[in-house]
Order: structure tokens, then sequence, then C-alpha cells
């Protein structure tokens, strides 16, 4: 995802990763409200650089409270992930109270849901070299749309992932597949085929969205299609595995158990 990162601060980054993927898949998979509100009033603090009550957001917040930060990346970070646990907050309603959705207000929360935004800042913050350049080109609509394309393209390959795994996570009402089956009352191949052709939509806009952002500065556009390129071949990846997480499995005496 980031090949031109600096090693220090990947490392950083990537421990806060490990961290952000296991807080968002014990939401994905809660059918409490309070508690996710819980998980996420968590996130926040330690977004904000402060110990969080529970330990295990200590990699979030010492990220966060590095001083390794380009102030003005932070902020834009630290938007994009609150966006991200408001649009977690509203589809995991959506999807425990069985509201009713389009595929557009979909697409409008998944884009912040899947956190690609945040994603994109955190290249620029991994390799000090893109802050500059993605400074003078965040306005930009071609930046805009390139963002929210990606967002939008990686949140349905999610959702096709999803389909007949191994693992089930609790978003069967809210994956897109779902959602264009009773928008459009198709049946499921149908909405499968639909959903790939979405994807390639937003695939080929968030394209022509970065080839405009490479005539003004090469090095950003090619770091975003880095971290494009590198989320789908980890989804591949995980696809193909079939779980994230390892069974539990006995330990040998006198060792600790594994994953």
């Amino acid at each position: 995802m980031y090949p031109t990162g600096r090693p220090e601060l990947m490392k950083m980054t990537a421990r806060m990763y490990a961290t952000w993927v296991i807080v968002d898949d014990i939401m994905d998979n809660s059918t409490s409200l309070s508690s996710i509100h819980d998980w996420a009033g968590m996130y926040r603090i330690a977004l904000e650089g402060e110990p969080a009550a529970d330990a295990r957001f200590r990699a979030i917040w010492e990220l966060f409270a590095s001083e390794s930060w380009d102030s003005r990346v932070l902020d834009l970070a630290k938007f994009s992930l609150r966006k991200y646990l408001e649009a977690t907050i509203s589809i995991r309603a959506i999807e425990i109270q069985r509201k009713s959705m389009t595929v557009d207000e979909y697409f409008d929360l998944r884009r912040w849901n899947d956190a690609m935004p945040a994603m994109v800042y955190f290249a620029a913050h991994v390799d000090p070299d893109l802050r500059e350049p993605l400074l003078e080109i965040h306005d930009h609509p071609a930046f805009e749309q390139a963002i929210k394309y990606c967002g939008i393209a990686t949140g349905i390959l999610l959702d096709l992932c999803n389909l007949n795994r191994r693992y089930q996570e609790i978003c069967q009402y809210t994956n897109i597949t779902r959602i264009i089956e009773r928008a459009e009352g198709i049946d499921f191949p149908q909405a499968v085929a639909r959903t790939i052709e979405y994807f390639h939509e937003f695939e080929d806009k968030m394209a022509g969205a970065l080839d405009e952002i490479g005539a003004i500065n090469p090095e950003l556009s090619t770091a975003m299609k880095h971290l494009q390129g590198g989320t789908e071949r980890w989804l591949t990846m995980m696809r193909r595995v079939g779980r994230r997480y390892g069974k539990l499995t006995p330990a040998p005496p006198n060792q600790a158990t594994h994953t």
C-alpha cells in the first residue's frame, strides 16, 4: 500500500492498522448499538492522542500523539476518521434495525466507512515527500473525485469479498448486493452482476481522476494507485484464505497459545 514510506513511520502506522482492523471487526460483528457507540467513543479518544480506558487502543493513540505528523495532514486524517466512525455507526444502525436504504445512500456512507480517504492521508504521513503535493492539490476537484470513487469502489469490493465467505460479518442486510436485490427486485445472481458493473464503473471514474492528478503531480497519482492496488491485493489474499483470524489451537506445555 505504501511502498515509498519511511520504515519507522511505517512501523508505527502498521501497529495502528493492526489494532484498527480488530476494532472495526468488533463493531461489524456487534448487534448492540450501545456497545458500538462505546467502541467508537474509545476510538475517538485515541484519535485525539489521548489514552483510552481500554489498553487495546494504545497503538491508536500512540500514532496520533506522535510528533512525526505534519499538523495539516494530521487534521485531514482526523477529519476522515471522524467521518469513518459516523458512517460506521450509521451503517450498523441500518443493519440492526433493518432501515430502508437506497444504493446512492449506501455509497455515500460506504465511501467513508471503508476509511479509504483516511488511508490516502496516511500515505502523506509515512512518506513526507508527499505532504506538500497532497496539500497543494487537496482542494482540486480531481482529488476530491479520486478519493470519493476510491472509497466507493473499495467498499463494493469489500462487499463482494464478504459474499459466501467462510467467516461471516453481521452485514448481510447492508451488503451492496443485498441492497440492489431489494431496490431493483432482481435475483441474487443478477444483483451480483450489477454489483460488479458498479465496481468497474467507479474504478473507471477513479482512474480518470487519477490521470488528471497525474498531469499535475505524477508522484501523488502513483501513490494513490499503489494504495488502491495494495488494498485490492490484500482483499484478494483474504478472500483466498477464507478467514481473517486463525482458530485457537492447544499450545504445547509451557508455551503460549498461538493463533
